[in-house]
Formats: structure tokens, sequence, C-alpha cells
């Protein structure tokens, strides 16, 4: 507790990377164009479907024959097997492919810019904190420099070989130095 960890850039970059949620739709936007490709793909082979069914009736019916009901018991299966080949639908199932195609480099084209743009945006905040603690320090020299300046000024005052205003304009510029210190702080 009371340890700050110091991050690099690098670090920062990755952790943006790994939780973005603009990279991880645009992640997800690959994967569908991905099955959709796959599923154009598929267009071209045959299909074939397999069907069966199995009928069981108990029952009595009447006897053509004897004219009398009789017990009766019949079973049915009936199965079937279609088939479907595209041989040929005007050239559709091949500019689907072609469009499921361009679709997925898109899709990766969207997701490396997502990426670019989280790298630049976190970069630059890096960038600018390092400028503000830099601003930082540079007030923090101004204002003591301006303190020091004050209390030289302050004893020449006493002594005489300066005016009143001297000093007061030295007070000011503290006062102003001190503001600017503090806007640096919030920065």
């Amino acid at each position: 507790p009371g340890t700050t960890k110091k991050w690099t850039m690098k670090e920062c970059v990755d952790i943006a990377l790994e939780n973005n949620l603009r990279i991880k739709r645009s992640l997800f936007a690959v994967q569908t164009s991905e099955a959709n490709m796959l599923q154009s793909k598929g267009q071209f082979l045959p299909t074939v479907n397999a069907f069966g069914s199995y009928t069981m009736n108990y029952g009595r019916a009447l006897n053509p024959t004897t004219n009398l009901f009789e017990d009766r018991n019949s079973t049915t299966i009936s199965p079937s097997i279609s088939g479907n080949m595209p041989l040929f639908q005007g050239l559709r199932i091949q500019y689907n492919y072609r469009q499921s195609q361009r679709d997925l480099l898109a899709s990766n084209e969207d997701l490396q810019k997502a990426k670019n743009d989280v790298i630049i945006n976190v970069v630059t905040l890096y960038i600018n904190v390092i400028f503000n603690k830099e601003l930082l320090e540079n007030s923090k020299y101004q204002l003591n420099s301006s303190i020091q300046q004050l209390d030289r000024i302050k004893k020449q005052v006493e002594a005489g070989s300066l005016a009143m205003t001297n000093q007061l304009n030295q007070e000011a510029l503290v006062a102003t130095n001190e503001v600017n210190l503090i806007n640096q702080e919030n920065l």
C-alpha cells in the first residue's frame, strides 16, 4: 500500500488493446465474416437429406372376404432420401463467395484500424501526462524562483533601495505562479 507502479507506454498500449470494446466488437465482426465465408463456400457442395418414419397400428378392421371384424396389426416403414446439387444459378454462388471474401478483408482492415486508433490515443495521452509532469516541475521551479526573488525585493524595500511597487509587482507574480502551479497539478 502506498507504492505506485510506473507504467511503460508499451504496458499501457497492451492493456488498452486487450480491453477496448471497439476492438472486441471488430474481432467479433471478423469471426462473423469468417463464418459467412465458410457458409458461402459450402453452397458449392451438394446437399443430401435423409428421412425415415416407422408406424405401428393396432386395431380392428373388416375382413372383406368374411365380412367379419378381425384384430389386425400393421407396421409401416417409410424411408426417403433426397439430394440437391447446384449446377448453375446465374453465378450467384460465385458472387456470394467473392463478396464474403471481400467482407472478411474489410473486417480485418476495420480491426486493424481500431487497434491503430487505440494505440494512437494511448500514446497521445501518455505523452500528455509526461508533458504535464514536466510543466508541473517547471511551475514549481518558477514559484520557488519568484518566492526567492520576493524575499530579496522585500529586503531591498526595507533597506530603502527599491520602491514598494517592486515588492507589490513581485507578490502579484508569486500569486500568478501559485495559480499556475495549481492548474498544472490539476492537469
